[in-house]
């Protein structure tokens, strides 16, 4: 099985890296920028081009580049009739998305957007605790996530990285889009959008890296969530509350607690969380998936919808309107 890289930054190296641990060998990446790969990452046979890229027909195809390019790069090779795993965010843009998605379904190919956070076991605990209405019919949820953009990856220069550039499809509304990703699966789909978003810091950076955004779901449940690039420790948080109690989790802290009645009951993770191991599942998953030729969870249509929202949330921030998505 022939398995081809676009982007070898340092999401697609993880990836690699997973694969060759599941013993998945046969690897090729398609890269622009000649940095020096990880010694275990030297087995990687690069390829110059598109078009030998192309020719070689790879069965499956990692779109790991920056966001700007990600549905150019997916129909080409969907064109192909090449399996894809895109990373998160599925684009910048919902220009030619549609064109994407029905190519996917006729070729009957396999599709993943690259949202792991689905695959956190502690995330897929709270929603069945939410499925099985522990705290009731909710009524908000609220998320705060913020890390310092320089601290991501200290072995490259930040401002070169596509978080930074609005031209690649930067910005932490895009870029964080992980906790609009999970919020929407846990608690629905999102009808209302408004929002403020700047850059408010000194980072040498063109996009918005201080984002508050609120939410109104079609299930009339309210939402709220605040993105940075700032903090340092970094933060994740999470407050669902509903009719009868609430939940809270904390991503870095490794925990969750259910509050009822006036009783906190208390979920611990492992004493020590890998966060590899949601990439992990996540890819175990996809390639089950391949085998068995069926869909995955997280589609074309799944990324729309996060798409959708950030730009709204976008949108918002620079007209000041609500935004009702359609």
């Amino acid at each position: 099985m022939k398995i081809l890289f676009c982007g070898l930054g340092s999401i697609g190296q993880r990836h690699a890296k997973n694969l060759y641990s599941l013993g998945y060998k046969n690897l090729y990446a398609l890269r622009t920028r000649n940095w020096k790969l990880p010694e275990d990452l030297n087995r990687i046979r690069p390829v110059t081009d598109l078009n030998e890229a192309l020719e070689l027909a790879p069965d499956i195809v990692f779109i790991t580049n920056p966001t700007s390019l990600h549905v150019e790069y997916a129909t080409k090779f969907a064109q192909a009739g090449s399996h894809l795993f895109i990373e998160k965010p599925l684009s910048n843009s919902l220009k030619y998305v549609d064109k994407l998605q029905k190519l996917v379904e006729e070729k009957n190919l396999t599709v993943m957007v690259g949202y792991n956070f689905r695959f956190h076991p502690q995330l897929i605990k709270i929603k069945k605790l939410l499925e099985n209405k522990v705290i009731g019919e909710l009524i908000s949820a609220n998320v705060t996530a913020g890390e310092y953009l320089p601290n991501w990856h200290p072995k490259e220069d930040y401002q070169q990285g596509y978080s930074a550039q609005s031209d690649l499809g930067g910005g932490v509304i895009l870029t964080q889009s992980h906790d609009l990703d999970y919020l929407n699966w846990l608690i629905g789909d999102v009808n209302e959008v408004f929002a403020n978003a700047d850059k408010k810091s000194d980072l040498e950076i063109d996009v918005e890296d201080t984002a508050q955004i609120l939410l109104k779901f079609k299930s009339g449940v309210l939402g709220s969530l605040h993105l940075d690039y700032l903090q340092d420790p970094p933060a994740r948080q999470m407050i669902i509350i509903g009719t009868k109690g609430k939940i809270f989790w904390d991503y870095y802290q490794n925990y969750f607690e259910v509050s009822q009645n006036g009783k906190v009951k208390k979920y611990k993770g492992a004493k020590t969380f890998e966060r590899n191991e949601m990439y992990l599942d996540e890819l175990k998953y996809f390639l089950f998936c391949i085998k068995k030729r069926e869909k995955t969870k997280i589609t074309i249509e799944d990324g729309k919808k996060i798409v959708k929202i950030c730009l709204a949330a976008k949108q918002a921030a620079q007209t000041g309107q609500k935004i009702r998505l359609s």
